[in-house]
């Protein structure tokens, strides 16, 4: 992706649940930062008399209770990256503080002498809009600015609806570990639903949503039955995912790539769990398809008349992918995990090829 090698700070903006942590996780793996730590800390779940200790860290007696010197989480992520998750709930007295070290990359723990320096890739997050919190007073203008040198908007997921078969998948085989689980994947009654509702909880609510049905599963493989009442009778009233005007993908190059890096990690990530159980004897994996009787396990692409405009999105990624590996086709398929007689099929019917 194109932010990804860039070694500045990111902010995500997005709605809660929509995946801004598994982003960052993608930017941090595509950087040259890689190889060092990924360390992240949300900003909302911690008290203002904790938050300076775990940002920078605290000396042995620096408070009641400090019974050791404890590492900060600038410390921890030195050399690699720092995801501070809700940073629009830092309250302004600690704004000052990080906007310091982002200006000279130098802090102090709680109650030391010893000035520390950080190389860090800072990467922040946040589900409030801080151009309103600026205004309101409760941001500082001057930290958001340092913050949002590239800013990246997470569309919720029922803009993305191309992406929830994937993440389904792979939410699955998460919970076929979790739990010693041999379940097979979703019949296309059970993925249809899923593009069909509009997904209030995003992400973290798909995710919550399969874990729920692989514990309760009758059968190998989820069907209309094993859905929970509120996708069983199809989208809710008044919840039907909105037929959007455009791609946000299609017109926003950055964020394409940004899924794009989000997707391929995905889908290595289940190819190489893949092939551990199938080196150990284990359980067969999840199959990629939607339909038990599928010939074909790769997706098909969507019309482009299709009402829901998910052609858009998914010709963006693609064009994505042909550009970061200079048109080369087998190392456009082998990113985007299918083959290239898909590949060739999907460019063709997009006039692309």
């Amino acid at each position: 992706a194109q932010v990804a090698p860039l070694d500045v700070p990111v902010l995500l903006e997005g709605e809660s649940g929509t995946g801004k942590e598994l982003v960052a996780r993608a930017l941090h793996q595509a950087s040259a930062r890689s190889a060092k730590s990924f360390v992240s800390i949300n900003v909302g779940s911690l008290a203002e008399s904790l938050l300076e200790s775990e940002l920078f860290g605290h000396e042995k007696g620096a408070f009641t209770g400090a019974v050791a010197r404890r590492q900060g989480v600038f410390e921890r992520a030195d050399g690699g990256t720092l995801f501070l998750d809700e940073v629009g709930e830092m309250p302004l007295a600690m704004q000052v503080k990080l906007l310091r070290v982002l200006e000279t990359a130098e802090y102090q723990r709680v109650g030391g002498v010893e000035t520390l320096t950080t190389d860090v890739r800072l990467i922040t997050a946040t589900h409030r809009r801080l151009e309103d919190e600026m205004s309101a007073g409760r941001f500082r203008g001057d930290l958001y600015y340092r913050l949002k040198v590239v800013k990246v908007q997470i569309p919720p997921l029922r803009e993305r609806a191309e992406d929830i078969p994937s993440l389904a998948h792979h939410f699955l085989e998460e919970a076929n570990r979790r739990h010693e689980l041999s379940l097979r994947g979703f019949t296309r009654e059970v993925i249809e639903r899923f593009l069909r509702y509009a997904w209030p909880g995003n992400v973290r609510e798909l995710k919550n949503v399969v874990s729920s049905m692989a514990v309760l599963a009758r059968s190998d493989r989820l069907g209309l039955e094993d859905l929970p009442p509120d996708l069983r009778e199809g989208a809710a009233p008044g919840r039907a995912v909105p037929v959007p005007a455009h791609s946000h993908a299609q017109d926003d190059p950055l964020l394409a790539s940004t899924l794009l890096t989000l997707m391929t990690e995905v889908k290595e990530i289940a190819r190489r769990l893949d092939r551990i159980e199938q080196r150990l004897g284990g359980r067969p994996p999840v199959e990629p398809s939607w339909d038990a009787g599928a010939d074909d396990a790769e997706y098909t692409p969507i019309p482009s008349e299709s009402p829901t405009n998910l052609a858009g999105a998914e010709r963006a990624m693609i064009e994505a992918s042909l550009r970061q590996n200079d048109g080369n086709r087998r190392k456009t398929a082998e990113q985007l995990g299918i083959s290239e007689r898909t590949l060739y099929r999907k460019l063709k019917a997009y006039g692309m090829g």
